[in-house]
């Protein structure tokens, strides 16, 4: 009789832990999946995920997905790989020109001149895929290394930016050496 307790509280306890792992993440009501795929079929796994503040307000929310976690940015960015940033927005809006400064101060912040001269053309064609934004629109950045930087918002395909070079850029906004926040950083980098 006790056996038959023991092994039934295990194994409602074993459900219990099952059914936990099985719910995904939350960060501001944005539902973080742990997996995605990719439209290659690639299988993305979660690396890191945060939110996006300025001053007092929530501004978005950012999910970083790579093939395989890594804690290092160096790490992430000598792999040339399937990756992809997903960005929930969770102010009420974001003008195009904020949204558009902000990528511009973060390219700056973390490229080289040279860099961003390089690039020059690139992030022009990046800035105008944007306009306003609002809570609840989605920006995914996917990129895959034979198709380049897929730009998605609110669900549509705005185009793509070939190059390793203009992806490698464009995650160092938020992990490089100056990102929009030290504490998003960690978070994407999941340390």
């Amino acid at each position: 009789m006790k056996i038959i307790k023991l092994n039934q509280i295990s194994l409602f306890l074993c459900l219990l832990l099952i059914g936990n792992l099985a719910h995904p993440l939350t960060i501001a009501d944005v539902p973080i999946l742990q997996k995605i795929k990719q439209s290659d079929q690639t299988i993305l796994t979660l690396n890191g995920a945060g939110i996006r503040k300025k001053f007092f307000f929530k501004v978005y929310v950012a999910s970083l997905y790579l093939p395989q976690k890594r804690t290092q940015v160096q790490d992430i960015l000598k792999h040339n790989e399937g990756r992809q940033l997903i960005l929930n927005i969770t102010h009420s809006k974001i003008s195009q020109k904020k949204i558009v400064g902000a990528w511009n101060d973060g390219f700056s912040e973390n490229l080289s001149t040279k860099e961003k001269q390089n690039l020059t053309k690139k992030i022009t064609h990046f800035n105008q895929m944007f306009g306003d934004l609002y809570e609840g629109d989605q920006i995914v950045l996917d990129y895959q290394p034979k198709v380049g930087t897929t730009v998605t918002i609110k669900g549509q395909k705005k185009g793509i930016i070939l190059g390793k070079d203009f992806n490698d850029a464009l995650l160092k906004i938020w992990i490089g050496k100056n990102p929009v926040t030290d504490s998003l950083k960690e978070d994407l980098l999941g340390q």
